[in-house]
């Protein structure tokens, strides 16, 4: 949704004909915090739960969040559509890559293709935008002549996109990159992993660049390994996986994979009425797992896509993936709404130990290296152990172990009584050494959570964006990011809202290209302006406070386009 926003504030920027959807956005922010609000539900969501109005309350509930998804769905696409639209376009069609954050990234993209484009292109190859020739790798074939490309997008600026043309050509020597696969063991020029044939979990990775495992050998689990808790705390058992039958998944010029597809079976005592009655049942709660692991060919990046069918069950039930990391001595630092945090020790006394909210990464470092991790769908996470019901006053680590906390059933009020279905959990990681901090955390995981957007451009479009990429807004100081760029609420103006990220009072230029501001104004977090800022012609200063949020408003002389240089 922070997209959406940004992209249709970039586009009002460049496009005075556009009605920014500032209702809708409004709406949408609206339903995702009520569906978010834990006192939706009713008391008899556990104690009666075939009751029609239990039934009902779900209903309402769940509909704010499908009502949110459908609305940023359709502003995502309004906002590609539209500032695709203003882009020129040589002689080719070309592929535009959007990227919203703050800071210029590189990172794998997937675009679908069009059976009709596809057809009247025929064989191609892929150019960037200083005519240099790009690998990808056609990641599916689709019935009916459609299919999924993918490339490694490189440096795409900061809140703007860099294009890639189709250059009908004869097919070029397939180019494999250099991800290997053996067996159970994949790697590339950074990593070597081995997967676990019983878990499915990840047995080692071994960073090449390090010289170092990662992996915890005396560890009762393995990486990325599926844990189920039957009952509250696992009065049932614990279970995982115990049979993975594992075979090559992808394999192109900018990834290759391995995946190992299992099935998690729980057992549990018989109580029946008769005390004379012995023996345990069994039954498959998570009857289909699939965990694929990503190695690129020019990415120091680890991802992880699990994929499991769960059914739907009213015992009390909890679900985790184990990432027992090896860092001794590693301190755990994760980033929370607006700050990081190091758990366990700015903490308050008495707050909560047992599980702890992961915004977009978490990182684990000791003085000579550590690991960044960040997840897209799973906001919590218990560190050092599984936590529940322990009530924990203070965390005393002794390794460097935390699990992704899936999902669970075990509150009686305001949560869903019973969660089935086909669930997609996706991870990404990374090491490096001791030249680490927050800002490259968090560059790390909010480019993971946040996804470049591709769109297709037809070939010789006239527009008044400039054909070869362009950025539309950018800050010269990487200890600070921008939060927020949205139109402002009483509709004057934009907002900008800056976070600082080290702990250093810092003075940050934000340059409009091609733009001119007509005022600016530094402003309180809810758009009250507080004091007039000195402008120059597209630029304006601001200091941002250490680990600090700052709040800008600017407006700009309308009728102006970016210039096509």
């Amino acid at each position: 949704m922070a997209t959406a926003e940004t992209l249709a504030t970039l586009r009002a920027q460049v496009d005075n004909s556009f009605a920014y959807p500032a209702e809708v956005i409004k709406e949408t922010y609206d339903d995702m915090m009520l569906y978010d609000e834990h006192t939706w539900g009713m008391w008899c969501t556990a104690s009666d739960p075939y009751k029609p109005i239990t039934a009902q309350h779900w209903q309402v509930k769940a509909n704010f969040a499908h009502d949110a998804a459908r609305a940023t769905d359709r502003l995502l696409d309004e906002g590609l559509d539209g500032l695709g639209h203003l882009i020129a376009t040589g002689t080719h069609r070309a592929i535009a890559i959007f990227n919203p954050l703050s800071w210029p990234r590189t990172a794998p993209v997937q675009i679908i293709l069009p059976r009709e484009v596809v057809s009247s292109i025929g064989p191609f190859s892929l150019h960037s935008d200083k005519g240099e020739v790009v690998p990808y790798q056609v990641v599916e074939s689709h019935h009916g002549g459609s299919l999924t490309l993918a490339l490694l997008a490189e440096d795409v600026t900061a809140m703007g996109y860099r294009t890639y043309s189709l250059v009908p050509s004869e097919p070029a020597r397939e180019n494999a990159g250099q991800v290997h696969v053996d067996g159970h063991c994949i790697e590339n020029r950074y990593y070597r992993l081995v997967l676990d044939p019983r878990t499915g979990g990840i047995t080692s990775i071994y960073d090449k660049e390090l010289g170092i495992e990662l992996v915890d050998a005396n560890s009762p689990y393995r990486l990325n390994q599926y844990v189920y808790d039957s009952g509250e705390p696992p009065t049932n058992g614990r279970f995982s996986p115990e049979s993975a039958d594992i075979h090559p998944g992808s394999h192109g010029a900018i990834w290759s994979s391995l995946v190992a597809v299992t099935k998690c079976r729980t057992f549990r005592d018989l109580r029946p009425s008769d005390p004379a009655a012995k023996g345990r049942s069994s039954t498959y709660a998570t009857p289909w797992i699939r965990q694929e692991v990503i190695l690129y060919d020019r990415l120091k990046r680890i991802d992880i896509v699990n994929r499991l069918y769960k059914e739907e069950t009213l015992d009390k039930e909890g679900a985790y993936y184990a990432f027992p990391f090896s860092v001794p001595q590693g301190r755990f630092r994760v980033e929370i709404a607006g700050a990081a945090m190091a758990p366990g020790l700015d903490q308050l006394p008495d707050s909560c130990h047992d599980w702890h909210a992961v915004n977009s990464w978490l990182d684990i470092s000791n003085a000579n290296y550590g690991l960044t991790w960040s997840s897209r769908e799973v906001p919590v996470v218990s560190i050092g152990d599984i936590n529940t019901g322990k009530w924990q006053t203070s965390l005393d680590l002794n390794n460097s172990t935390f699990f992704a906390y899936l999902m669970n059933n075990y509150w009686d009020v305001n949560f869903k009584e019973r969660q089935g279905g086909d669930f997609v959990f996706r991870f990404a990681l990374t090491s490096h050494g001791p030249d680490w901090d927050d800002t490259k955390s968090t560059h790390f995981g909010r480019s993971f959570c946040t996804a470049l957007q591709p769109i297709l451009l037809p070939a010789r479009q006239v527009g008044s964006l400039p054909a070869h990429g362009y950025s539309f807004c950018q800050i010269d100081k990487p200890n600070v990011v921008i939060l927020a760029y949205k139109r402002a609420e009483d509709g004057d103006g934009y907002i900008v809202r800056l976070l600082e990220l080290l702990g250093e009072q810092t003075t940050v230029r934000l340059h409009l290209p091609g733009l001119r501001m007509a005022s600016a104004h530094r402003a309180s977090i809810v758009e009250q302006d507080i004091e007039p800022l000195d402008i120059s012609g597209n630029d304006v200063s601001v200091v941002v406070p250490p680990f600090g949020i700052e709040t800008l408003r600017f407006r700009i002389e309308q009728g102006l386009t970016p210039c096509k240089s």
